[in-house]
């Protein structure tokens, strides 16, 4: 932020996380600084009755000097009668005005800020049990976050190289039985595990949780239903967050799509995600190619 205004002040900034809009908004008044952050998506959240978003937030005062640095952290439960989290006095602007804190750099504040979503609940209902109702038609059972997951063996090897490497290991409990899937979110587990049976279950909520996990256990099959799913809906989706996707997954599709639209400072603006250092550098040269092309 720079040139700050005297003596209160407030500056948003809007972001897309797992396909909800979210806003973090800045805010001083005459000596301390205070911070909001609001999942400020009420149409797609209002047909969730009950839902529920566990985040762990840290906030990053960054100072020239790296030992001078503060970073101070919270958790906060999002809800549909608590949408809006207001975090109290994260700094003085006096502290923040102090030349040997080294807090603003030429008239420039920088603040991060770091969210991480650790659980959510009541966005969806389950569509096929894989629980021990499911045990006389499974071979396995899969770990995930403490639960048990009971599958064919068979189903899923030919579904995960992740999975068919894992079953031919020896060493895992129960006789071979029992293969423990690492640190992966159950709930996310839940919602591929249905999608590889048929069932319809991905939306803007869990599309890119999805996808990670689809990656990180080598569902090829699920990883191409997504996809489906975000060209069949691309007309939908902010298209910030669509830059997103198609930056994180080297989608070329995606990209192209992006760089078409691209036509002018006011559509690159629209287009360009919030966090441009993580664009990687095959795409950002491809956006600054299509820049040159502009008539400003």
């Amino acid at each position: 932020m720079k040139k700050l205004p005297k003596p209160t002040f407030s500056v948003a900034q809007n972001y897309w996380f797992y396909g909800l809009k979210w806003k973090a908004l800045l805010i001083r008044n005459e000596q301390d600084v205070h911070l909001k952050l609001i999942c400020d998506d009420e149409r797609a959240l209002q047909s969730h009755i009950g839902w529920n978003m566990d985040v762990c937030m840290e906030v990053v005062l960054v100072s020239k000097y790296p030992h001078k640095t503060l970073r101070t952290t919270t958790e906060h439960r999002f809800t549909g009668d608590d949408r809006i989290y207001k975090w109290e006095n994260i700094a003085k602007w006096a502290d923040l005005e102090n030349a040997f804190k080294g807090f603003l750099v030429r008239g420039t504040l920088r603040i991060e800020l770091n969210v991480q979503i650790t659980h959510m609940g009541g966005l969806r209902r389950i569509m096929k049990n894989f629980d021990e109702s499911n045990r006389e038609f499974s071979d396995v059972q899969l770990l995930a976050d403490g639960e048990r997951f009971f599958v064919s063996k068979l189903h899923m090897a030919s579904h995960s190289t992740f999975l068919n490497s894992m079953f031919n290991i020896p060493m895992n409990e129960a006789g071979g039985s029992v293969f423990d899937c690492g640190p992966i979110h159950a709930d996310v587990f839940q919602d591929l595990l249905e999608l590889l049976y048929g069932e319809d279950t991905i939306s803007m909520f869990n599309l890119e949780a999805l996808l990670d996990l689809a990656d990180y256990l080598g569902m090829e099959t699920a990883t191409r239903r997504l996809f489906a799913f975000i060209e069949k809906n691309k007309h939908n989706i902010n298209q910030k967050y669509y830059t997103h996707l198609a930056n994180k997954y080297d989608s070329k599709e995606m990209q192209d799509r992006t760089l078409t639209l691209v036509c002018s400072a006011h559509t690159l603006k629209e287009a360009l995600p919030a966090s441009v250092e993580l664009l990687k550098p095959e795409f950002t040269i491809k956006i600054l190619e299509r820049v040159k092309q502009f008539s400003f």
